[in-house]
């Protein structure tokens, strides 16, 4: 079966009203319906420690570039 732009567009409209219609009802808060939808939820979910995910570097084979959800943003202490 071919990869259909206009049916992922109508799962999505169709997603997205339903998201309104809990939002609407109260059925979920703003912040918890964004937890639900995040691409990387685990990164939201306040676990313990950043969540890290590791992209390939072009032109170096077996080479990963890592990326912290939520960013790090802590100061460190230097005392």
């Amino acid at each position: 079966m071919a990869f259909s732009f206009e049916d992922r567009a109508r799962q999505k409209a169709e997603a997205r009203a339903r998201d309104e219609d809990r939002l609407a009802r109260g059925e979920i808060s703003a912040a918890d319906l964004q937890k639900e939808n995040a691409h990387f939820a685990r990164a939201l979910d306040g676990q313990i420690g950043p969540f890290r995910v590791g992209f390939p570097v072009k032109g170096k084979p077996g080479k990963l570039r890592y990326m912290e959800f939520p960013p790090n943003k802590a100061p460190k202490d230097d005392s």
